[in-house]
């Protein structure tokens, strides 16, 4: 690695490795904007508190005044799992977000599905006992299953309920009505950061200027969570 002109990581996989190579030229970590770095290396990372906080505008917009949030959690969590730790402050942020929006996001509403189960069974069931008239997928692999269990049980996406989620979109392909959902800035993470590099290279930058703000996701409007006319 020393032999080249800086040093790119992602998460806190070979930490001390990361730290001790930051003393002799540029590391950069794509890391959630949530976790804690040493300032010595560059966080890449995404607006995530931006995306949410524009989830729960979109929920105004549609003129819902309810919400609920669906969240995977792995069978063996612990409370200090980086992954597990993100979930809860996203479920909170959002939360948070949405109380200013005017939204209720009642404590009942906040569902939690663990692997290894029916989630379609599970899911059928909670939105037959209280459904609210927005979802945010804080796990966006759940839906397929959530589109699926809303079919079900008649439903209508984009009518009766609206849906967001956060993903690249990949998984969403084929669902109708097309899913309304912020898009994660990946490739330009990847842009900024080699021209963040090559500046310091080119002697524009110094080691101390070498931060990269957030950067913001895309909105992609579909049609499960279309403004309120």
């Amino acid at each position: 690695i020393r032999e080249n002109d800086a040093a790119f990581f992602v998460g806190r996989e070979l930490f001390d490795v990361q730290k001790e190579l930051a003393r002799e030229m540029p590391v950069l970590n794509v890391i959630s904007e949530y976790d804690e770095l040493p300032p010595e290396i560059c966080r890449v990372s995404s607006a995530n508190r931006e995306a949410l906080r524009r989830i729960a505008g979109q929920a105004r917009e549609c003129g819902c005044r309810s919400a609920g949030i669906i969240s995977f959690c792995r069978s063996n969590h612990s409370e200090d799992d980086p992954g597990f730790r993100v979930m809860r402050l996203q479920q909170q942020l959002f939360m948070q977000y949405c109380k200013e929006e005017g939204i209720e996001v009642s404590p009942g509403r906040n569902w939690e599905l663990y692997e290894n189960r029916d989630y379609g069974q599970e899911l059928r069931t909670l939105l037959k006992n209280d459904p609210p008239e927005f979802i945010f997928c804080n796990y966006s692999y759940l839906t397929g299953e959530l589109y699926e269990s809303c079919r079900d049980l008649g439903i209508r996406i984009g009518e009766d309920i609206r849906i967001m989620a956060k993903s690249p979109g990949l998984i969403f392909t084929g669902l109708k009505p097309a899913v309304t959902y912020m898009k994660p800035p990946v490739a330009e993470m990847a842009v900024e950061s080699v021209k963040y590099v090559c500046k310091y290279l080119r002697g524009k930058l110094r080691r101390e200027e070498l931060q990269i703000p957030p950067l913001s996701y895309d909105f992609i409007q579909g049609a499960s969570a279309l403004p309120k006319q």
